[in-house]
């Protein structure tokens, strides 16, 4: 299981995800991290490539599962808690050559 990162332990170049929120009073949670139009949500567990840290603030980019680096998305991490993420566990996410993308791929109809 990868461990939360204190703060002193982000470095830039590392393949980080969100693994929770931290709790604020008298705030909803959202399951994701609201990031602009551009990515829209970041969900739990997905890969983030960390590109520049001005603390509390973390510059970086989601890797997206054909390998994309999309961004940048700014992480507040005095809202959320990021975990180190393994080599294998970003490479079985965008190296599926079994992943189906769309329904209109597979010529399928979705009912």
């Amino acid at each position: 299981m990868g461990s939360v990162l204190s703060v002193d332990d982000i470095e830039i170049g590392q393949t980080v995800a969100v693994h929770s929120f931290r709790p604020t009073p008298g705030a909803v949670i959202d399951r994701g991290v609201a990031i602009p139009d551009t990515i829209g949500h970041i969900p739990c567990g997905v890969p983030i490539l960390v590109k520049a840290l001005s603390l509390p603030f973390v510059a970086c980019e989601v890797i997206s599962s054909e390998g994309e680096e999309v961004g940048p998305a700014i992480i507040d991490i005095r809202k959320v808690r990021l975990c180190k993420l393994k080599n294998e566990y970003v490479q079985a996410i965008i190296a599926n050559p079994n992943r189906q993308t769309s329904l209109e791929e597979q010529n399928e109809v979705p009912f």
